[in-house]
């Protein structure tokens, strides 16, 4: 047929193309067309999206090749840019890092520009400010204060975006809920955590699930829960344990009809038992499971049963049936004493010894099935998953061991989470290391809609897919950009950014319920021992929401005298010796209306409503220059 003839020439074109030396300038611009040649093909084919199994299969394994040349010794390009948009298939930026400053941030820029004067780049100017002045590609984004917001209630943390020309302001709301969404309408605050890893909350719980690394140097497992309808020293009241674990977990799911959280680490799988209407004080654990695999876990029939996926196939355990640790949480379960000989966990005496439970049964992978890396499984049962080491994710039948089904492709790094909104059955959303999320339709092998969240320049690792009174969104977590990003996916446009107080977002859960986002973020300024470094002091703006909160003797403005304030915030902003600010932070001080540096790990929450008070702010963490004894 006309689509494998036309793979193929592409295929010999990138053939030719890899054989280049990695210096090639004009090769990589190459690489980077043929991968769009590609999906342009498959977009373009008459029978699309109803294409032959083994054109979509040819075209999935000649992205792969490409996407792994390109980040090998042949190109050595850092970030693969987005690929698959085309006609009807929208790319969707956010204007404020199209610009260099934009791009690198603050913090960067600031370390640039005394070089560009030394080295005589800066075109014979005295200083810094003509350069500035002079070349637009430098200038950063507009201070806070001289953003259009929509609502006198807006949050001072909520940066708002122009959007595009020729595009409406707004559009209608569907509810006053989502109307307040929109404006950024909500209250904040935040706890102290031990590093994140990834947060799990099931649809309708009143629990969320923190799993972390906590202790000598994150060596320790930590499982954090979070009653969300109990208050307790201004954010939700909260229980830990230290799993069993050898190690550090790195699955996560919860059970919250039986009440049951389940962690793995290489070697086994624990579940520890929690109820929020029962008792918050403590934590059970429950069961441990023997596992010869080190992938994902996924509960399906309603939790009866807990699926781990890896290189050995998928083992299964049959939920009701297993033993456990009995009503103390302390019997052994299993034959024989487990192995801590390999732990680097400090504590020894904290690892339970448990062999475990073997699975119940082990379906082996299809000769066409690679082992998982990440999976979810729909509202209509399908499962879908990143196939470990690929670019691409699948529709797999689980019951043939994971045999691809349905492929969708488009994707320049490795998935690394899942999104579904229980308002919409035929979408979900992938997150990437490429910095991009994608919608994709399971009718269809190319994304719908791609949101260049990190503008090709930063991992992406969380980002969700949800709907609010039939308001669709997607919601990112940025890394180097250190921010929360709302997207509406109606006008296909960024609507804002929450500031999360310069630290990295590693994880993003929402909960319905209660109209609010809990963002797990993580202090790349502070080490594992729990210091502080590279902080210099903070160059706060005058301004009102910063004067409330932080308690300077700053006159405080009325509304009317905010715009003149705002022209004179630059000039205005003084060294401040008892705040502190990472040196190479992504936003300056004036990037939001209240400026807030974190200083440790913190869950983040933002409630969303229409009387939310925007005056409901995070604290101001404790990180200052030349710090040393910031011990977590």
């Amino acid at each position: 047929m006309a689509l494998l003839t036309e793979l193929e020439r592409v295929s010999k074109t990138f053939r030719k193309l890899a054989a280049r030396s990695a210096d090639d300038d004009e090769a990589e611009k190459k690489l980077k067309q043929l991968l769009a040649d590609v999906c342009t093909l498959i977009a373009s084919d008459p029978a699309y999206p109803n294409l032959p199994a083994d054109a979509v299969l040819k075209a999935d394994n000649l992205l792969h090749s490409m996407v792994d040349a390109a980040y090998g010794e042949s190109f050595e390009i850092d970030f693969v840019p987005s690929f698959a948009q085309g006609t009807g298939r929208p790319l969707v930026a956010d204007s404020e890092r199209e610009s260099l400053a934009g791009s690198m941030g603050a913090g960067a820029l600031s370390k640039l520009l005394p070089l560009l004067q030394s080295f005589g780049m800066a075109g014979g100017r005295a200083n810094i400010n003509d350069l500035l002045r002079n070349e637009p590609a430098l200038q950063g984004p507009a201070p806070w204060g001289k953003i259009e917001r929509p609502s006198e209630f807006s949050s001072p943390i909520a940066r708002f975006r122009k959007r595009p020309a020729g595009q409406a302001n707004t559009l209608p709301a569907p509810s006053p809920l989502a109307q307040a969404i929109l404006h950024a309408r909500l209250s904040a605050s935040s706890t102290r955590s031990v590093s994140p890893i990834e947060l799990c909350l099931p649809r309708g719980s009143s629990c969320l699930t923190l799993m972390g690394a906590g202790g000598y140097k994150n060596r320790d497992p930590v499982l954090s829960f979070f009653d969300l309808n109990e208050e307790d020293d201004e954010f939700c009241k909260e229980i830990c344990t230290s799993p069993g674990l050898a190690g550090v977990a790195t699955h996560l799911v919860v059970d919250s009809e039986r009440k049951l959280a389940y962690v793995a680490d290489d070697d086994r799988v624990k579940s520890y038992k929690y109820d929020v209407k029962v008792s918050f004080d403590a934590v059970l654990a429950k069961h441990t499971l023997a596992s010869n695999n080190m992938g994902p876990l996924l509960l399906v029939e309603n939790g009866s049963k807990i699926l781990r996926g890896g290189k050995r196939g998928v083992e299964l355990w049959n939920v009701d049936t297993l033993p456990d640790h009995g009503p103390d949480g302390k019997k052994k379960v299993g034959k024989g004493k487990f192995s801590i000989e390999d732990s680097w966990r400090d504590e020894p005496e904290d690892i339970e010894k448990s062999n475990g439970t073997s699975a119940h049964s082990t379906t082996p992978l299809h000769d066409d099935a690679v082992q998982p890396s990440v999976w979810i499984q729909l509202s209509g049962g399908q499962l879908v998953m990143a196939p470990k080491d690929r670019y691409s994710c699948w529709i797999a039948d689980l019951e043939s061991g994971l045999r691809p089904t349905t492929r969708f492709l488009g994707h320049g790094g490795y998935i690394t989470q899942f999104s579904t909104s229980p308002d919409d059955h035929n979408q979900f959303l992938t997150a990437c290391n490429d910095g991009v999320a994608r919608l994709f339709d399971i009718r269809e092998p190319l994304p719908r809609v791609s949101f260049d969240c990190g503008s090709s320049d930063e991992f992406l690792q969380s980002a969700l897919y949800i709907h609010v009174d039939g308001l669709p969104l997607v919601i990112s977590g940025g890394q180097r950009s250190q921010s929360v990003k709302v997207w509406d996916l109606r006008t296909k446009s960024i609507v804002y950014e929450l500031a999360t107080g310069n630290n990295s977002v590693t994880s993003l859960a929402w909960d319905a319920p209660r109209s609010t986002l809990f963002a797990a973020t993580e202090c790349e300024f502070m080490d594992r021992l729990g210091y502080n470094h590279d902080y210099r002091n903070a160059r706060i703006p005058k301004t009102k929401w910063n004067s409330r909160q932080l308690g300077e003797d700053w006159a405080e403005q009325d509304e009317d005298e905010d715009e003149d304030m705002e022209d004179e915030e630059e000039d205005d902003d003084d060294d401040d010796d008892e705040l502190g600010w990472p040196e190479r932070a992504f936003h300056e001080e004036n990037a939001f209306g209240y400026a807030f540096d974190c200083g440790q790990h913190r869950i983040l929450r933002y409630k969303f409503g229409v009387d939310a008070d925007p005056g409901v702010l995070p604290e101001y963490g404790d990180a200052m220059p030349g710090q040393s004894d910031n011990y977590f």
